[in-house]
């Protein structure tokens, strides 16, 4: 199911619960975002799973990470004959010091992979056929900036979303004692 609540829905329910119309626009944009990030980032949610599909040809070993990537749970990797296997992850200081020329092996099946910035590499060798490439992941969360934007935290999260604004909104007005859990 869409989410349909927007930021826009998210300020009124809280300013509602403040019961203070004229409270900061901006600060709610921030406290939104801010509360987005932190249910995201506090529990390894189904919305927060994303799968990617592509292709590893034998022109190259290195790739980019889908740009909402944060966190790789595993990769799998399907030859042309429909076989698939998982690739072992390896550490990219245990992959240089094992690997020191990758360039120098011989063309093979990938069975490895290592992690370095925003790229991964598949190997140690380049791949010696053309194979697809099954990613599941963790996604970064959106930012939330605009009033239309809506959340990847689904909309029955919605009561969770408002109470994270409101106890930030308190904490800024420097009503600690209100902004305490219950």
């Amino acid at each position: 199911m869409a989410n349909i609540l927007t930021l826009a829905i998210f300020k009124t329910r809280v300013r509602n619960k403040l019961d203070d119309s004229s409270f900061s626009d901006s600060k709610l944009t921030q406290f939104a975002d801010d509360v987005n990030k932190d249910i995201f980032n506090s529990y390894i949610w189904p919305f927060c799973e994303k799968t990617f599909v592509g292709t590893v040809t034998t022109t190259t070993s290195t790739y980019d990470f889908p740009s909402d990537h944060q966190a790789t749970i595993d990769m799998t990797l399907i030859d042309p004959n429909a076989t698939a296997s998982f690739l072992t992850y390896v550490p990219y200081k245990q992959f240089d010091t094992s690997y020191p020329d990758p360039a120098q092996l011989t063309s093979a099946t990938p069975t490895l992979w290592t992690r370095f910035g925003s790229s991964f590499i598949v190997g140690p060798s380049k791949p010696n056929a053309t194979y697809t490439l099954s990613m599941r992941y963790l996604k970064d969360p959106a930012t939330i900036s605009s009033d239309a934007n809506t959340f990847d935290v689904p909309d029955s999260f919605a009561e969770l979303i408002v109470l994270g604004m409101y106890r930030r909104a308190l904490e800024s007005e420097d009503e600690w004692d209100l902004a305490q859990p219950v």
